[in-house]
């Protein structure tokens, strides 16, 4: 016991003497810089979003997309996310997708419908998640946003090698932060 206690006392009495005798030593070499949001990242500054108002509708809706070329739409990323009238202002569900409780499931399409401007409609269809068949009752919409975001690089093969960056956007305030979108 006696020989535990001179050790403890022991070791306590080299950790006091060794920080005492420390003295504020030479400045170190600088650190690498960091970033100051100038030099980050590239972006995609080409992004754009619809946004719809209130409709009512049932089995599928259009949503007319103008002054947007094939080009655009053939190497774009396309986001739908709506709001419906029974939820909460902030609950946006994103298409395809189930709906509010379930009741219908979205899907959508997208073509070209007159050239000169050039005009595209995206048809949002709402079916029976149970048949292949319509969804017959009415839905209300408060709001719908259409987010058609290029393609920073396209690869033939379909993938990216070596990407790190994986995201669904199923989450539509996440879609919001990931392309730096206002609400």
């Amino acid at each position: 016991m006696k020989k535990e206690l001179a050790r403890v006392i022991f070791i306590g009495m080299v950790l006091f003497i060794s920080a005492s005798s420390c003295k504020k030593g030479d400045t170190g070499l600088a650190g690498t810089p960091g970033t100051d949001g100038k030099d980050g990242k590239d972006g995609n500054a080409n992004i754009s979003m619809y946004t719809f108002g209130e409709r009512t509708f049932s089995g599928n809706t259009d949503f007319v997309l103008e002054n947007i070329s094939q080009a655009k739409i053939d190497s774009s990323l396309i986001l739908v996310y709506y709001n419906p009238s029974l939820e909460s202002a902030t609950a946006w569900y994103a298409a395809p997708g189930l709906g509010s409780t379930a009741a219908y499931h979205t899907r959508f399409v997208i073509f070209q419908t007159q050239t000169s401007p050039s005009t595209y409609t995206l048809r949002l269809f709402l079916m029976n998640p149970a048949v292949t068949a319509p969804y017959a009752n009415s839905i209300g919409f408060r709001k719908t946003r259409i987010i058609i975001a290029p393609a920073s690089s396209i690869h033939t093969s379909g993938r990216k090698k070596n990407n790190d960056e994986t995201s669904i956007f199923s989450d539509y305030y996440e879609t919001l932060r990931y392309f730096n979108l206002e609400e």
